[in-house]
């Protein structure tokens, strides 16, 4: 089996940056040790805590992947996380990053800014108008922690690149999707 779930190759170690990045472990296959971490509660309710345990998880350490079937997902309408709309499931995983970057222990904070960034950028790209006060305290929220997160710990260069990065990175990309719209439902462009 060269391929997992995601469809990206499989690779026999994940480092604690590339978990906090987002890459993908199944919950199902998932073995640790008894650590706290492994015990330890958001200090918000999130959908899918899967994510939250893993980025909680990779500041202990990397992961050890075993190249083979470790379990089955039956996807299903009734399922929690495939249950809900696009729109929805951007704010949820929005809100799950959120969590994380409030709750990761300062040496981590870093790590975590980037994915936020792009999760703010994702839950504004795919909002749903009638969302509510919930959608943009949320995007506020979490726009102004993945600028804020990288200097938690000290300011150097690589903190500010972070920050400058979270600050300008979504607003290009909802820019540039704004145009792309234009020219689509323009008739000039057709």
């Amino acid at each position: 089996m060269t391929k997992h779930l995601t469809g990206e190759a499989f690779k026999a170690e994940r480092s604690s940056a590339d978990i906090l990045g987002g890459c993908y472990i199944p919950t199902l296959s998932l073995m640790y040790r008894n650590v706290e971490e492994g015990k330890r509660k958001p200090s918000r309710k999130i959908v899918n805590a899967d994510r939250y345990l893993l980025s909680m998880l990779a500041t202990r350490g990397s992961a050890q992947g075993i190249n083979a079937c470790m379990g089955v997902y039956r996807r299903h309408p009734g399922g929690v996380w495939s249950s809900i709309t696009t729109a929805r499931r951007h704010l949820e995983a929005l809100r799950s990053y959120v969590t994380i970057a409030l709750d990761i222990p300062n040496e981590f904070a870093a790590d975590i800014a980037i994915p936020l960034s792009i999760k703010v950028t994702n839950a504004w790209l795919h909002r749903d108008p009638s969302g509510g006060n919930d959608l943009y305290s949320l995007l506020r929220e979490g726009y102004l922690l993945s600028i804020v997160t990288p200097m938690r710990t000290t300011v150097s260069l690589r903190s500010l690149r972070i920050s400058v990065y979270c600050a300008v990175f979504p607003i290009i990309r909802i820019i540039k999707r704004a145009f792309r719209d234009h020219r689509a439902s323009s008739p000039q462009y057709q």
